[in-house]
């Protein structure tokens, strides 16, 4: 009978004596364990060392809760103080990517997903009428050409070597077959689609987001009245232009199409719709989404800007008319999401960007009330891989200001967006004598400790805006932690 085993008939336990040797190596295993466990609470108290960004996921890190008698008496001092320590741990993300090398070294952390993956909410039909969805018809896929604006004299400061080859915008011809192979080798990968040298972010409708949404944008544009005139622009994730209905059907993902429609046509007459899904559509084999990176390129950006001109009766600035620039190299938030596989490292993007003419100097508040002179497109050709995307507007702070002095005419503006707005917000300097930009997710907590704590409204009012543009990604649109952000910003 074997030791450690309950003999049944003498009632006795039998038990194996540990070598001595055995013992001392348990002591010594337990005392290393003891002493890495010390070292890792050094280094998470080591505050000087806590970052503030993160390169790979393209955001600011939570910052250190601020302690109230409220706040310590419920209990959400020490829960945001868990958040707080756990997301600005100073080795967390080289603990992230040693781990996913680790799991690479096992091949495909899954296998390719078809058909079984829970989908989102049913998005309601919705009865197009032509008459009430004027926004919606586009039946040539063309913009409506009007007057040219006239040219001003280019900016003059050196960013990067200009683009010679003007991109391919399309001539209004019927939608393109999709671009992906539906048969590529494809896997699912921390709720990324990765097929080819390509990651796709996904999307599931949800009912009550969408509503709240649309109700945040109606209360808004209600505020604000005759004051300022709102337009709403949400843009569709990549995955809705270049994926055809089968390979979206496969997953059970969102019509992405039929929910923008859904968010459009429950906004009121007084919001205007910014609907690009058709546009971009047309010119889905171009450039329009990074492979590597969430967001959309600024030629994707190009053509919900050209929509935004329609609805406004303005034309747009063609894009022979803007300098471009661009840098390559770029490896985005899909690429650290998916733990950095090879198909995406070995064919990283490029971010091309454009000048505007009138000028590309910007002035932006970070979160600690500083003021700070940048540019609208800088030049990133040294930064780090994962940060070429911060050629844009100097990224995400809570409030931005760019002067036109080409235009005396008082017309202004104001984006309230997430990072989705950078790569749009360059198009319109030619049209504003000034372009105000804020980042939802900043604005209030910048505005309540460095601006008095002006609401939202009170700030469009205070500077005589004329046009209040939300844009945001479909994503945002409909995700509860960004709609609190948003929530919190435009509502009073």
């Amino acid at each position: 009978m074997q030791t450690n085993e309950r003999n049944e008939v003498r009632g006795e336990v039998h038990t194996e004596k540990v070598p001595r040797s055995r013992k001392k190596a348990f002591r010594i295993q337990r005392l290393l364990f003891s002493i890495l466990l010390i070292v890792f609470c050094l280094i998470g108290l080591m505050i000087p060392l806590r970052p503030t960004e993160s390169e790979a996921e393209k955001r600011k890190l939570t910052e250190f809760p601020q302690l109230s008698w409220s706040s310590f008496w419920d209990g959400s001092f020490f829960s945001e103080l868990e958040t707080w320590y756990a997301d600005t741990y100073p080795l967390r993300e080289s603990m992230i990517e040693l781990n996913g090398r680790f799991e690479s070294l096992f091949g495909n952390r899954e296998e390719q997903i078809v058909g079984d993956i829970s989908g989102g909410d049913t998005v309601p039909d919705v009865e197009k009428d032509e008459e009430d969805f004027d926004w919606l018809y586009n039946p040539d896929g063309e913009i409506p050409p009007v007057d040219d604006p006239p040219l001003t004299e280019p900016v003059t400061d050196p960013i990067a070597p200009p683009i010679t080859e003007e991109p391919d915008l399309g001539d209004g011809a019927p939608i393109p077959d999709a671009p992906v192979d539906p048969d590529a080798p494809a896997e699912m990968i921390e709720s990324l689609y990765l097929i080819g040298d390509t990651a796709y972010e996904l999307y599931y409708f949800n009912q009550d987001n969408a509503d709240r949404y649309v109700d945040l944008v109606n209360g808004l544009a209600d505020e604000l009245g005759s004051d300022a005139t709102v337009y709403s622009i949400i843009a569709p994730l990549a995955y809705g232009i270049y994926l055809d209905k089968s390979m979206q059907d496969k997953l059970n993902l969102t019509d992405e199409d039929q929910a923008l429609i859904y968010l459009y046509s429950q906004m009121d007459d007084n919001v205007k719709k910014v609907y690009a899904y058709r546009n971009l559509l047309l010119h889905r084999n171009e450039y329009l989404y990074f492979r590597t990176d969430h967001h959309w390129t600024s030629l994707g950006a190009y053509y919900a800007y050209e929509v935004f001109c329609k609805q406004k009766g303005i034309s747009p600035q063609k894009l022979s008319n803007l300098r471009a620039v661009e840098f390559s190299g770029f490896l985005g938030s899909l690429y650290t999401t998916a733990k950095k596989p090879a198909a995406l490292a070995n064919n990283p993007d490029t971010v091309i960007a454009y000048v505007p003419n009138g000028t590309n100097e910007l002035t932006y508040y970070d979160t600690a009330g500083n003021k700070v002179s940048w540019k609208v497109i800088s030049n990133v050709t040294s930064w780090g891989a994962g940060s070429k995307y911060g050629a844009f507007i100097g990224g995400d702070q809570p409030l931005a200001e760019i002067h036109n002095p080409n235009i005396t005419d008082g017309s202004s503006c104001v984006v309230v967006k997430n990072s989705f707005g950078n790569c749009f917000v360059p198009y319109l300097v030619d049209h504003y004598e000034t372009v105000y930009v804020v980042d939802f997710r900043y604005f209030p907590k910048w505005s309540q400790n460095h601006n008095n704590g002006q609401t939202f409204t009170q700030f469009v009012r205070e500077k005589g805006i004329d046009d209040v543009i939300v844009m945001t990604n479909i994503t945002a649109a409909t995700s509860t932690t960004l709609l609190n952000y948003l929530d919190n910003c435009i509502s009073e």
